[in-house]
């Protein structure tokens, strides 16, 4: 069984219970998040072995080995990030 790649688009709260999720299913892992902030993102993707930190959103979605963008940013970020990940060919979930 292959595993889906998910990157996960903003460090959110929910985040690490969406990560949470992912690895008790076992189907999916959690590749890369990116932040704007490169220096928050590896934080987050340290505490949470994460084992790619991007600094833009836009470095995200241009990882090839990502399948999935999960989108927890607040809800007035949802179209923006979608958009950008869709034009990317990447599968979205909000």
């Amino acid at each position: 069984m292959q595993l889906i790649n998910y990157g996960i688009m903003g460090a959110a709260q929910i985040a690490p219970r969406f990560i949470a999720g992912l690895r008790e299913a076992g189907a999916a892992q959690v590749l890369a998040i990116g932040t704007r902030n490169l220096s928050r993102t590896q934080k987050f993707a340290h505490a949470n072995q994460i084992p790619r930190a991007y600094g833009s959103y836009a470095e995200l979605v241009a990882d090839p080995d990502l399948d999935v963008i999960y989108i927890p940013l607040y809800n007035g970020g949802h179209y923006a990030g979608a958009k950008l990940a869709i034009n990317h060919g990447k599968s979205v979930l909000l």
